[in-house]
């Protein structure tokens, strides 16, 4: 009878722990080295849910319109799961010559609601 009451009480606060999502980047930084200005390059990115419930990409945006993530908005990944996007990018032809530092922020559900990877690469 002890046993019985210890196992369901424990087994009701293991149930009883907060379900969120906790994403994670296979890489917070991306070297792109250099990229003529008629070339796209096309780069892998993979997003995790570390989490117990569902993550939500509600959306992105980007610091240029020279990358654009291959995902659209309200994405959903389940726990333990991931998601493989194609960032795309084209240099614009006013960066010729110039080093281009990008930011990109997925906003999500997940404790850290804006989520921040940069990539570089040089204009040529």
């Amino acid at each position: 009878m002890k046993m019985t009451l210890f196992c369901i009480l424990f087994g009701f606060i293991i149930s009883c722990k907060p379900r969120k999502p906790l994403i994670e980047l296979s890489s917070n930084f991306i070297e792109l080295g250099t990229i003529s200005e008629n070339e796209s390059k096309i780069v892998p990115l993979t997003i995790y849910n570390r989490g117990n419930d569902t993550l939500k990409i509600f959306n992105y945006t980007c610091s240029c319109g020279c990358t654009v993530p291959s995902i659209h908005a309200n994405q959903k990944i389940w726990p333990n799961d991931s998601l493989v996007i194609n960032l795309t990018v084209v240099p614009e032809s006013i960066d010729r010559g110039k080093f281009k530092m990008v930011l990109c922020t997925f906003k999500t559900n997940s404790d850290s609601i804006f989520t921040k990877f940069k990539l570089s690469y040089t204009a040529n």
